[in-house]
């Protein structure tokens, strides 16, 4: 299988959709089941081929878990076909929603500005990537992402209408959104203090993120841990 090369704004950004996942997660209200950093039991599955368990997720890496995002959800998907300046958002939406969903919002949108212009089918293809270009180049990049992130929030308030359960995600979801907005609404390491918040059930004051050094995947710890150096 042919890797393709991911684009050094979308590899950088990586470790960072890493922390905004976090580490291992079991909640009984989250639909995915056990999860490392957003791998799912399924995914793992996929992934390996073969059958997994709860505590083979346990086990991912953060090395098997970038691997997993570069090839489920950016090189198999075809998300390198579609122009540079939407490559970043679709790889998130990818890995937060699966590929198929992922790309129907981006569809979504892209009909949002040139209704059926698109099908919406959750593939990317030469039409979805004629349409991209296109528009980017009608309307811009700034309105463009900005209208992906639109379709992306209806996407999340439709998934608490359905199950009122999730509301408790529901914070994290938006601001993950609004983190790539153009520009941006909340910066990333707030998105990452409001995450942990939701999983941990602590107030989302006590926490502050540490860059660490040499990884670039920030830490998220609590106050009365960080270093005031």
């Amino acid at each position: 299988m042919v890797t393709i090369s991911i684009p050094g704004d979308v590899t950088l950004y990586i470790p960072r959709i890493l922390a905004i996942e976090g580490g291992y997660v079991n909640d009984p209200a989250d639909r995915g089941g056990p999860t490392k950093y957003g791998i799912t039991l399924a995914t793992l599955q996929k992934y390996l081929n073969r059958r997994v368990t709860a505590a083979d997720v346990q086990k991912v890496t953060v090395e098997l878990a970038t691997s997993i995002y570069e090839m489920e959800y950016f090189t198999l998907p075809h998300v390198y076909l579609l122009p540079d300046q939407v490559q970043l958002i679709t790889l998130d939406m990818n890995i937060n929603h699966g590929c198929v969903r992922g790309v129907q919002i981006l569809q979504t949108a892209l009909n949002n500005f040139i209704p059926n212009s698109v099908t919406v089918d959750g593939s990317i293809g030469p039409e979805t990537v004629r349409v991209a270009s296109s528009i980017l180049s009608k309307f811009g990049v700034d309105a463009t992402v900005n209208r992906i992130c639109d379709a992306r929030a209806i996407f999340y308030q439709l998934i608490v209408k359905n199950n009122p359960s999730q509301m408790r995600f529901y914070k994290g979801w938006i601001a993950r959104c609004d983190s790539f907005r153009l520009p941006p609404k909340i910066g990333i390491e707030e998105v990452i203090k409001i995450s942990l918040s939701e999983r941990s059930g602590k107030d989302l004051l006590t926490f502050s993120v540490i860059e660490q050094s040499g990884t670039g995947i920030p830490t998220i710890v609590e106050d009365s841990d960080a270093s005031t150096s």
